[in-house]
């Protein structure tokens, strides 16, 4: 068992790191511009090198963010483009350094444009007021912003020297630049093997590395609709769907298994008949229906006082975010959510029990207990429930990241603040930084139910081995 379970860990070490790939990179492709979002919403303490005048608060957000940084370890890219373009700001820019680099596949000369284009906006912005710079500079960082071709850059360089007197200004150098290196790309060639692939190493200063040490670090990123903390928006919200989670699961399985043991056994048609209604009737009403009703008609005195029997949703919405209520009160608010999210539990666990427990009633091991005269509580409970309950040790490991992940429909429907409310508020909000946290943590989860499920197979049969 324990070299098994040793093996076990080390599969999950491979598969951790797949699924992190797969959520850090779609957290990558999702539309919008992270920085963009966060700007003027963080707050950044600027440096020496921040403060500069050519910095703006886009420019800090960006850099905080690490977003400067290459995506991975390694890149693949051709040899007439750089390896990453991380630490220009702008995506604008970056789209257009890309295009020009495959058109002439002047990789060094391309990049000194840029540069000198850089340091003449900067030039420009020092003295905006002074010279009548100011219309040029709009001309100028309209048309550089937009040079994605040769074309485009040849245009630029024909009117650089037409907009400014730049003999009276401080700039002037600037100007030269980009005229040079501007003449240079619209007379250049691209040479042979531009494609040919390259590999570049970028070490561990890299947005993967350092967004996968901030998880284990409790570091999840900041949140793109407030600024807030992932991890703090997460553990506000954890304690709730942890107290709806773990007392549905446990109602569940307390009332499920005796209740499909007993309609596996008993031999009164009557009350199996009846037990067995009421099971697919839970079992086949929506749960957002159930909810909805329980909400109407027992949260209100609309149908008479005696049916105002618990908390209203915006009660619980009030109690639970101003953090007023105790344990005792606390509980009272989710013991609503908890009955209607355990109801469709019973009722597949019931009939999940059922059906196992009729099918091992059957085997040869069932009737030699009964031969040496063991009574009917030891031969059901000593023998036939181990071997019946294997099913829902398969479907407890697969509710584990439940507790976690909690009921989008139970939570949205009673107001209640815990990890499903938040998973919703999170989609609606484009708040993919959050989203993609909390399903990490549900496929860290997944992996954990399934090694508990192992373990727990062994201890309901001994006679399960893995070794």
């Amino acid at each position: 068992m324990r070299n098994y379970l040793l093996k076990r860990v080390l599969l999950f070490l491979p598969t951790l790191f797949v699924i992190s790939l797969v959520v850090f990179f779609l957290s990558k492709i999702i539309p919008g511009d992270p920085a963009e979002r966060l700007t003027g919403i963080l707050s950044i303490e600027g440096d020496e090198h921040f403060d500069r005048g050519a910095m703006t608060n886009y420019q800090r957000t960006y850099r905080h963010l690490g977003l400067d940084r290459p995506l991975f370890y390694f890149s693949i890219h051709p040899r007439a483009r750089e390896a990453h373009f991380r630490d220009i700001e702008r995506p604008a820019i970056r789209k257009n350094i890309k295009q020009l680099m495959y058109e002439t596949g002047q990789v060094d000369l391309v990049r000194s444009y840029f540069e000198a284009g850089k340091a003449l906006s900067r030039d420009i912005q020092f003295q905006l007021y002074e010279c009548d710079a100011a219309v040029f500079w709009s001309d100028f960082e309209h048309q550089f912003n937009r040079a994605g071709s040769k074309a485009a850059v040849a245009e630029i360089t024909k009117n650089a020297l037409l907009f400014m007197p730049a003999e009276k200004c401080g700039f002037h150098p600037s100007v030269k630049d980009v005229v040079k290196y501007g003449n240079e790309i619209a007379s250049a060639e691209r040479p042979f093997g531009w494609w040919v692939p390259k590999l570049s190493w970028h070490g561990t200063q890299n947005q993967y590395h350092h967004w996968l040490a901030g998880i284990f670090s409790g570091d999840w990123g900041y949140s793109l609709r407030d600024g807030r903390s992932v991890g703090s928006k997460i553990r506000n919200s954890i304690g709730y769907t942890l107290s709806i989670s773990f007392f549905s699961l446990l109602l569940t399985f307390a009332v499920g298994i005796p209740l499909g043991m007993f309609l596996a056994t008993t031999k009164r048609k009557r009350y199996k008949e009846l037990l067995r209604t009421v099971v697919y009737a839970l079992y086949a009403v929506p749960l957002f229906w159930l909810a909805t009703l329980l909400v109407v008609f027992f949260t209100t005195e609309e149908y008479g006082k005696w049916t105002n029997l618990f908390p209203s949703p915006s009660q619980i919405m009030l109690h639970t975010m101003d953090g007023d209520a105790g344990f005792f009160q606390g509980m009272s608010y989710l013991l609503l959510p908890v009955l209607c999210l355990a109801s469709g539990g019973v009722a597949f666990v019931a009939r999940q029990m059922e059906q196992t427990a009729l099918r091992e009633s059957a085997s040869r091991y069932i009737a030699m207990s009964r031969l040496k005269g063991n009574s009917e509580v030891v031969t059901i409970w000593r023998h036939l429930f181990p071997n019946a309950v294997f099913p829902l040790i398969t479907l407890l490991g697969a509710l584990i990241p439940g507790l976690i992940s909690g009921s989008v429909v139970i939570e949205v429907i009673f107001n209640i603040p815990g990890m499903g409310r938040l998973m919703w508020d999170s989609i609606f909000g484009q708040d993919w930084n959050v989203v993609f946290a909390i399903l990490f943590i549900g496929a860290i989860l997944t992996l954990v139910g399934q090694l508990m499920a192992d373990i727990l197979y062994a201890r309901a049969n001994p006679k399960v081995r893995y070794d």
